[in-house]
């Protein structure tokens, strides 16, 4: 870059620097708030002007050599895009891995809710037959109640005194609900709030409710293989709840309370040391939002929704995703592997020709230049030794041959120069020859004009005195012109002069 031109950016960068502390001024001084905040706006737009000008100047003065110029575009089409296609290959891997957090989770619970309706018709048939109706399940993990012509018979304080017909899901509504993915299993809030998974089924003037009796996120993380923490839409975090809008529905998220659910986390997990291995950690979240939380008895809605946040790691995606077999494993992992070191090898191979290709281009354009250069300082015998085969060596060749006519024509015209100045020394000789002083005479008069068609002709006079009263006149023309005619006409004077 020229002195003139660093210079002039200089100038510019301390303008713009005076121009950015007035507006920064204008901002911070008291004053109207229309005025401050045009400051404000007009000082974040000279910035950011500034700065793309900056970078603009800086890649000018950066790349201004065509091999840093191919260097930043093999850079830009070849090198950052590894990254940034890692980048997503990474996000698309946690999406996934959360997407399968999720099937873990809802295979947990649609297994949680076929255990409970197995027992419950197990349950309700042995009823029919004259059994004896029990409230507690064979394990102690589920509840019944037992209603007969819709009001209850047997159950406790949870469970409603009428029956809960909305509960209750027939086969068209059960295919209904499961192709639009809603209800595949239900939630129901109990009288002191908690969430649990309930059902209703019914035989003729019979029925029975069930429902998990216990910590149904604990049974859902043990039968998942994956945390689990439902948390309701009316959760006392509200404050901090971070509203969504999706396809016109608002939804309102809220963080796990960490002095809840860490603790729980150690236990399911084991352990959440600092130093445990990255598929150890538990760094995949996700969330299953499922529909409004009901009340058990009437099927109003107590919240808007419930949202069950799952945690896991990936040894858990390992362990649920791939297969069992270990020849299966050890197959697929060794294609993948050859898989990988084959494209591995063709990129480094193709990095391996791009950086030669990069350095070939540009040696041989920094060879370019510098001749240029030589040239321009007028040494006119710079060669270029050419060994590429391309449009650049091409060009090295057609360099090397206007070169050479270049030097061809400099002889030519220094040799033109000086043979010029050869014939005004001959032309000066040839005139000092001719008479410089003319006799005067009362009785003539002379005058004389001498003007040859060439620098070197063959005309010749002269006026040479024998006595005090005889002159000899001598006009004469040597046929042609240039050198040998100046000679003869040289040879010519020198023998008058010496016969008269």
């Amino acid at each position: 870059m020229s002195l003139r031109s660093t210079l002039g950016l200089s100038v510019l960068v301390a303008i713009s620097l005076v121009f950015l502390t007035g507006v920064a001024y204008v901002a911070a001084t008291p004053g109207s708030a229309l005025l401050s905040f045009l400051a404000k706006a007009l000082l974040a737009a000279a910035l950011v002007v500034l700065l793309l000008w900056l970078l603009w100047k800086g890649m000018q003065i950066g790349l201004w050599r065509v091999g840093r110029r191919l260097a930043f575009s093999y850079f830009l089409i070849g090198v950052l895009p590894i990254p940034m296609v890692l980048l997503l290959g990474l996000l698309n891997g946690y999406l996934l891995a959360g997407y399968f957090l999720g099937h873990l989770y809802r295979d947990a619970a649609r297994d949680l809710h076929g255990d409970l309706t197995q027992e419950a018709e197990e349950r309700l048939a042995g009823w029919a037959r004259g059994g004896r109706p029990s409230r507690r399940g064979e394990e102690g993990n589920f509840s019944f109640a037992y209603y007969r012509d819709g009001r209850q018979v047997i159950g406790d304080d949870r469970f409603p005194v009428q029956w809960p017909a909305w509960l209750e899901v027939g086969d068209a509504q059960a295919e209904e609900a499961s192709a639009e993915r809603e209800r595949v299993f239900d939630f129901v809030a109990l009288p002191d709030g908690s969430a649990t998974m309930a059902l209703a089924i019914s035989k003729g003037s019979r029925g029975l409710v069930g429902i998990f009796d216990g910590d149904v996120d604990r049974e859902l993380a043990r039968r998942g293989d994956v945390w689990v923490a439902l948390l309701r839409a009316d959760d006392p975090q509200a404050d901090s709840r971070v509203r969504l809008q999706l396809l016109g529905r608002e939804f309102a998220l809220q963080p796990i309370n960490p002095r809840r659910s860490y603790a729980e986390r150690i236990e399911f997990f084991g352990s959440l040391k600092e130093n445990a291995r990255l598929w150890e950690r538990p760094f995949i979240w996700w969330g299953e939002l499922s529909g409004p939380l009901r009340d058990l008895g009437d099927g109003s809605a107590v919240s808007e929704y419930l949202v069950a946040y799952l945690n896991g790691h990936l040894a858990t995606v390992y362990r649920h995703l791939f297969s069992a077999s270990a020849e299966v494993d050890t197959s697929v992992w060794i294609s993948l592997i050859a898989i990988t070191g084959l494209l591995s090898s063709i990129y480094a191979v193709a990095m391996l020709m791009a950086f030669f290709m990069i350095f070939g281009l540009s040696r041989a354009v920094n060879r370019l230049s510098s001749a240029t250069e030589a040239v321009r300082r007028g040494e006119f015998t710079t060669r270029i030794p050419v060994r590429r085969r391309d449009q650049v060596g091409e060009l090295q060749r057609s360099f090397n041959e206007m070169t050479a006519n270049l030097e061809e024509s400099i002889l030519t015209v220094a040799q033109k120069e000086s043979l010029e100045r050869e014939l005004e020394i001959a032309r000066s000789l040839q005139e000092s020859l001719l008479p410089a002083d003319l006799p005067q005479s009362d009785a003539v008069d002379f005058a004389t004009l001498f003007e040859p068609s060439a620098a070197i002709g063959g005309d010749y006079f002269d006026i040479l005195r024998l006595d005090q009263d005889r002159l000899v006149v001598v006009i004469a023309d040597v046929s042609g012109h240039g050198l040998s005619t100046g000679l003869r006409m040289a040879m010519l004077k020198a023998a008058l002069v010496i016969l008269v």
